[in-house]
């Protein structure tokens, strides 16, 4: 706790609810250290809004539900940019929430701003949920667990954003398709051969059966998001035609942003990522890249990080080089009590 004074402070005297994320949280955590940066920072313009809005009322966990652990990924993810920018680059975070003079509309806030050679810069942040969205609610994990199946079972969501409220009706319906394989193996296969059942079918999921293992320690099955899903997502590449999704580097240009920084899963190198969408790369250094083209256009630039702790930096070639950021460490602002953490 004293490391992170400011933070547990808040946890302490805040009156979450028990089922708030926060209140599991401890010094190993990954993400403790953008919290307290962020806690640091209350004097700043809309801060107040954000930790009533957002840090106080969304990250809640919901057992039969996935979406308090979207909420939990996405505000990390804006921590940790913040966090990023000003340690890495010596951006002086100025506030949350704020208004670009260059919004396409009237209250499509950008997340954040900050100062950079006496200019405010603006800052979207995102984050590529495809791994989080496909998780499993947490009543249906606790239930297949506290039964012992005689097989590792691994659960695969067929959709996004899953809601559970059927949990018993569920573990009935699995006990009866194992019993079913049973039965019909006792009759058909030959004593001695190791047979396992075949996967089980709902709507919303699919379950694997497994050799029973105690090295797996874990139920779910995830489908990592692909070098052209993660092209898509960004910068609109190869998008199929009935897509619906808005690529994110246009969601940050309609806010007005200087910057958009998101972070990825970590499954692509960034270069993978740089040299797909780009033809035009004008220059390329460790880490850092500066490119031409439509894709980057009407933004300075582009900062993507993971969840290794790995980041890079895009540049817009033909963009006012003034506001190109430039790797250094913070001297200006000093946190009291702050650990920033590490990048």
């Amino acid at each position: 706790m004293d490391k992170y004074p400011l933070t547990y402070n808040f946890i302490s005297k805040a009156g979450l609810k028990p089922n708030h994320f926060l209140n599991f949280i401890n010094d190993e955590n990954e993400n403790i250290s953008a919290f307290e940066l962020f806690f640091s920072m209350e004097n700043l313009p809309g801060f107040s809004e954000k930790l009533e809005r957002e840090i106080k009322t969304k990250l809640i966990q919901n057992p039969s539900s996935i979406n308090g652990e979207i909420q939990w990924a996405s505000i990390c993810a804006e921590l940790t940019a913040i966090q990023l920018v000003f340690k890495k680059y010596g951006v002086e975070i100025s506030g949350f929430d704020q208004h670009s003079p260059r919004s396409l509309k009237e209250n499509n806030d950008c997340d954040f701003s900050g100062i950079w050679q006496g200019e405010t810069l603006y800052f979207e942040v995102k984050n590529n949920s495809k791994e989080e969205s496909q998780d499993i609610p947490q009543i249906l994990l606790d239930k297949l667990k506290q039964i012992e199946w005689g097989y590792s079972l691994f659960i695969e969501a067929k959709c996004r954003y899953l809601k559970i409220t059927n949990t018993n009706e569920i573990i009935q319906d699995i006990k009866k398709h194992i019993a079913d394989h049973n039965k019909w193996k006792k009759k058909y296969v030959p004593s001695g051969v190791e047979l396992f059942p075949g996967k089980f079918h709902t709507d919303k999921f699919i379950i694997r059966f497994l050799p029973q293992s105690k090295y797996v320690d874990s139920l779910r099955y995830f489908t990592s998001p692909s070098l052209q899903d993660i092209c898509s997502f960004l910068f609109g590449v190869n998008m199929p035609n009935n897509s619906t999704m808005t690529p994110k580097i246009e969601e940050a240009r309609q806010k007005g942003a200087d910057y958009l920084i998101c972070r990825l899963p970590g499954f692509q190198e960034f270069h993978e990522i740089i040299d797909k969408c780009f033809k035009l790369i004008k220059k390329k250094e460790k880490s850092i890249y500066i490119v031409s083209g439509d894709l980057i256009k009407g933004i300075v630039g582009v900062i993507l990080f993971n969840k290794k702790g790995e980041h890079c930096l895009i540049l817009n070639a033909d963009d006012n080089q003034k506001w190109y950021l430039q790797k250094k460490p913070n001297k200006k602002i000093k946190p009291t009590g702050t650990a920033i953490g590490e990048f």
